[in-house]
Order: C-alpha cells, then sequence, then structure tokens
C-alpha cells in the first residue's frame, strides 16, 4: 500500500519519519500550508485521480496539487 503523507507545519521530526514512510511504500511525501485549504484539496484530488488511474491519469492534469505530487513521486 503506497502511503501518501502530508504535513501541516515544519517539525523536522515528523518530516522525516513522514518522508521515510512515504519512501519505505513508494508513496509520496508533500507538505501544505494549514492556511491555505484550497492546497490540500488539490493535493487530494490529485491522490484520488491517482488511485484512479495512475501516472497517466495523474499526468493528465494541470493543477498545481498533481504537479506536486508527481514532483514526489519521482523521488
Amino acid at each position: 500500500v503506497r502511503l501518501f503523507m502530508f504535513q501541516e507545519g515544519r517539525d523536522g521530526r515528523v518530516e522525516e519519519v513522514f518522508r521515510t514512510l512515504a519512501d519505505v511504500t513508494s508513496g509520496a511525501y508533500c507538505r501544505f500550508d494549514a492556511h491555505a485549504p484550497d492546497e490540500l484539496r488539490q493535493l487530494l484530488s490529485a491522490v484520488a485521480a491517482y488511485a484512479a488511474g495512475g501516472r497517466l491519469a495523474l499526468a493528465n492534469r494541470r493543477d498545481a496539487g498533481a504537479r506536486l505530487l508527481i514532483a514526489a513521486l519521482g523521488r
């Protein structure tokens, strides 16, 4: 199961754990700004697109959330 880890804030210990979990599961790690709810909505929408259609479905999207997730999956 791929884990998609989204972090609010900048706690370095949390980031390390989230990145490790994402790496071990071939998932993705992204940080988001809690004061920008649209950013989280776009990330979650991108995850849904990925779950439904894989990288191709994600690549066909043009929003910021999809770009962030593509970059995170490429690591």
